[in-house]
């Protein structure tokens, strides 16, 4: 374990001084000798569990110890559902072949670097998984503990650096200052002195990182981070051009905006069937519901609103550019309308 940390604050300091790709080289041997070890250990797919059946410290001086606030039945159920996620993602391929085909840029070192992680955070996720349902407290413990230190070296200042910043024109490609500081308009700055903005829904990568002070709670967020990366990190962000920019550069998640525009049509299809009594309804044209050409219904005051920005916001995937800030309302309206009815908006592969 006391090989592994120093391994990580080595790489954050090499990630400091050199940037990314140098510091990868570094890494990938050890990397590769905690993924064999790993490998060694219980991989049994088969789970028997109930949510219950919390793992818990046998006394009062584990409690000292910290236990609960690594293994505790909140990040039991993001890890869980982090471990089916990566079983899904493994299924297509190798990380940063299925990254590259969805648009980023990923130089040879990077390519190994995301795949070696993506393995990493599947084997110890694998790993806590298994030992929280065999109430295994001591060794969910120490795995929640190499969980902790690997936000470190696959959190979203890597991840900004290897998935976004490489597809930004050259002035911009600048990290992040530390502490993820903003300008008085909301802009993000970059240590050269230029900024970015995000348009649309705050984001887990680009955007202001929580520091919560509290280990329970930062141990949360991190298992979350965990349980959402086979999702966001296949995302595409590029940048979105606006007039008279100045020294900032605008920038979207264009896959989660076709993704909030999908599930905006979904949404609208299933009120209007339930409205109409009608379940073969299956596309709106000029603001009636129609059933391939026999129309239906006409949509309410509401849901034409809604479907003018699902219009506007789908022309802006293509086109990537217009006004930033009415496509930041349009974006936003979408995905909070479809947050509000449950839907996550990070399970690509699901309704809700």
């Amino acid at each position: 374990m006391k090989k592994y940390v120093s391994a990580i604050i080595y790489l954050s300091a090499m990630l400091t001084l050199t940037g990314c790709n140098n510091a990868v080289n570094h890494f990938v041997d050890f990397l590769d000798e905690r993924i064999e070890d790993l490998s060694d250990e219980n991989t049994d797919d088969e789970f028997s569990f109930e949510l219950d059946d919390v793992a818990y410290p046998e006394n009062e001086e584990d409690c000292k110890n910290y236990y609960y606030e690594f293994v505790n039945p909140d990040v039991y159920e993001n890890l869980r559902f982090a471990y089916d996620s990566f079983e899904k993602f493994r299924e297509s391929g190798a990380a940063s072949k299925q990254m590259k085909s969805n648009g980023s840029k990923l130089s040879s070192t990077d390519a190994e670097y995301i795949d070696d992680h993506m393995e990493l955070c599947y084997k110890l996720i694998n790993q806590y998984v298994a030992a929280y349902e065999s109430n295994d407290v001591e060794k969910c413990y120490e795995i929640g503990k190499e969980l902790y230190d690997l936000y470190y070296s696959f959190g979203p200042e890597i991840l900004y650096k290897i998935k976004i910043m490489q597809n930004l024109p050259k002035d911009f490609q600048s990290p992040i200052v530390d502490g993820n500081s903003y300008d008085s308009m909301g802009n993000i700055i970059l240590e050269n002195g230029n900024k970015i903005c995000l348009i649309g829904p705050p984001d887990d990568i680009v955007g202001e990182t929580p520091e919560y002070g509290d280990l329970y709670d930062d141990m949360y967020f991190r298992s979350r981070w965990f349980r959402n990366i086979p999702a966001f990190i296949l995302d595409y962000y590029d940048v979105f051009y606006a007039k008279d920019d100045g020294n900032v550069c605008y920038i979207m998640d264009y896959s989660l905006a076709e993704r909030a525009c999908r599930r905006g049509w979904e949404e609208i299809y299933a009120e209007g069937r339930e409205m109409y009594g009608d379940n073969r309804i299956n596309r709106v044209y000029d603001y009636y519901f129609y059933m391939d050409k026999k129309k239906i219904g006409k949509l309410s005051s509401e849901q034409i609103d809604r479907v003018n920005d699902i219009y506007y916001i789908e022309d802006i995937v293509a086109s990537h550019e217009g006004d930033p800030y009415q496509v930041d309302t349009a974006y936003k309206s979408i995905v909070y309308e479809l947050q509000e009815h449950g839907y996550q908006m990070y399970l690509q592969n699901s309704s809700k």
